[in-house]
């Protein structure tokens, strides 16, 4: 299911980054090749992935086993009104 998922992920994201590069008038092998470029050289996103993809593809792996508190923190904001918990504001 995971290498489905992945295919039909990445074939979405390439159509709809080749219909906007299309949009601003880069097409062919230009618009491929900037495409390309910018998912495994700089920033290189998929090349940056490849390793924690990969690790769901081991025997017993699951989710839960990476300690990501540090990235759940890091992504907590001060803003209450963006906080799950806080009250919905009264319409008016």
């Amino acid at each position: 299911m995971m290498l489905i998922v992945t295919k039909h992920f990445l074939h979405h994201r390439a159509r709809g980054m080749m219909e906007l590069l299309r949009q601003d008038g880069v097409t062919g092998v230009a618009a491929w090749g900037g495409l390309l470029r910018y998912a495994l050289v700089r920033p290189g996103i998929l090349r940056r992935v490849a390793r924690p993809w990969l690790g769901y593809f081991l025997p017993g792996f699951h989710p839960w086993a990476v300690d990501d508190r540090d990235l759940i923190a890091r992504a907590d904001t001060p803003y209450a009104a963006a906080r799950q918990d806080a009250p919905l504001p009264s319409a008016a």
